[in-house]
């Protein structure tokens, strides 16, 4: 497996994380219709560039807090993409052919790397973001540098991941 890609997945994998989206609705028993607005939370977006042996390869990540991490890189074409939820992970390696379906235990017994879902929200969302996701890259023995631009808020998002039947498993 080439350096390049074998280092994109960890990547994809840590880059997945941003953005809030809350709904709370409550109903007091003595009124017959709702008295409280739904309160929805912006979607929180941004753009990433990771530069790995002098290859550049831009990204997206958006993020409900506390709900789903989505994350998506490309170099020309899309390389792949990541969602992560509070209790599995999906990475697609789609210019590999590969694909990472199961829970963070499944994550820890196939690429030795603890994390929870907990762990890479706060990790994308830190204000040393840059600086954690690049000593992660060396975790991997990869020198990488990555810079995540401010995140904004979006009304609308979609955290859209179809893994073709005929994708083998990592």
């Amino acid at each position: 497996m080439p350096k390049i890609a074998s280092t994109l997945l960890p990547l994809a994998l840590a880059a997945l994380l941003l953005a809030s989206a809350c709904c709370s609705q409550r109903q007091l028993a003595e009124d017959p219709a709702p008295v409280q607005p739904q309160r929805v939370h912006p979607y929180r977006t941004a753009n990433f560039t990771c530069a790995v042996a002098g290859t550049t390869v831009n990204g997206q990540i958006r993020l409900a807090e506390d709900s789903i991490i989505w994350a998506s890189a490309s170099k020309v074409v899309e390389l792949g993409r990541a969602v992560a939820t509070p209790d599995s992970v999906i990475v697609y390696a789609k210019v590999m052919g590969s694909c990472f379906r199961g829970t963070y235990d499944d994550l820890y017994r196939r690429f030795h790397y603890r994390t929870s879902f907990a762990d890479l929200q706060e990790m994308l969302t830190a204000p040393d973001a840059d600086a954690r996701l690049q000593s992660l890259a060396r975790r991997f023995g990869v020198a990488a540098e990555v810079r995540i631009q401010p995140w904004r808020e979006s009304k609308e998002a979609s955290f859209p991941i179809y893994v073709p039947p005929h994708v083998k498993s990592l």
